[in-house]
């Protein structure tokens, strides 16, 4: 019997078929990390940079002192930009890129501000080089991205995105980062005297408590009445990081009207004042957003 002709010419093309796909499975997905080189730029040498360009940018006014000492610095990125940093609260950066040869300022709207703790490791927050296009940012721009390295190219007028790479996000190292805000707010609040992070800080329960000039609290029924309740100069709080699953009594009362997240975690924030002290919320829940604290998505 002859063999079947169809099935002769088939199997070849079968076979092909089968093994380009094979191939076009087991080829690797990740994108190569850019790399400086990459993004060429020509240095260019300015003895006397030209002085800040106030009008060039609304921003430009409210930070004149740190962008007109950085400029006197010289370019450090891109050929002829100089960029800036500067601090906008703790474990918080800014960012400016000044042109040496114009005096043009520029604010790139996606890294501000950027909340570099939100990545743990050694990275730096950000890197760049004068003979290079590229800059690199590491840590949760405009404080809500998730948290990763973020590749940007400049343009000329601009910080464009092309490459991300995700970080492992350590809620742990978030904490202790709230924790040691709150303790800078101690000059500004006597209620936060003995308020330390190596006493407040329970990383083993994701949490931060404290409890200042308290008493017993009446059994009245709510919540209120299983924790301390403050004096009229005392205060007590309770932070914490839980799944959002969860059905503990403090994780469910009061009901929230809004729910906050952390990466993938609630947050947790329940607090009481004395009536004679001033209040801490608004800084605290500043301190909250700034390390990355949003609604619930």
């Amino acid at each position: 019997m002859r063999p079947n002709s169809a099935l002769r010419l088939a199997s070849p093309l079968l076979f092909l078929t089968i093994f380009a796909t094979a191939t076009l499975a087991a080829a690797p997905t990740t994108k190569p990390i850019p790399t400086f080189d990459q993004y060429p730029a020509t240095p260019v040498t300015i003895e006397t940079p030209v002085a800040v360009r106030l009008d060039s940018h609304p921003m430009a006014s409210t930070f004149r002192t740190v962008l007109e000492e950085g400029a006197k610095k010289g370019p450090n990125f891109a050929g002829h930009y100089t960029v800036v940093t500067w601090g906008c609260g703790a474990r918080c950066l800014q960012l400016a890129i000044i042109d040496a040869r114009t005096g043009a300022v520029f604010f790139p709207p996606q890294t501000q501000p950027n909340a570099f703790d939100m990545v743990t490791d050694d990275s730096k927050p950000y890197e760049f080089r004068v003979d290079s296009r590229l800059l690199i940012l590491t840590g949760s721009p405009k404080e809500r991205d998730t948290p990763g390295v973020y590749y940007y190219r400049w343009t000329g007028s601009g910080l464009k995105q092309f490459h991300y790479v995700a970080k492992t996000w350590d809620p742990s190292a978030a904490l202790e980062a709230i924790a040691r805000d709150i303790e800078g707010l101690k000059g500004s609040y006597p209620q936060l005297a003995d308020f330390s992070v190596a006493r407040n800080l329970r990383i083993d329960r994701l949490s931060i408590d404290y409890a200042y000039r308290t008493h017993k609290p009446e059994p009245r029924g709510g919540w209120t009445s299983g924790v301390p309740n403050p004096d009229d100069d005392g205060i007590w709080f309770d932070i914490d990081f839980h799944d959002p699953k969860s059905t503990a009594e403090k994780h469910t009362q009061p009901a929230k009207v809004v729910r906050h997240c952390i990466g993938e975690l609630e947050l947790s924030f329940l607090h009481l004042e004395g009536t004679k002290t001033k209040s801490i919320m608004g800084d605290v829940w500043k301190i909250l957003r700034k390390h990355g604290v949003t609604e619930c998505r």
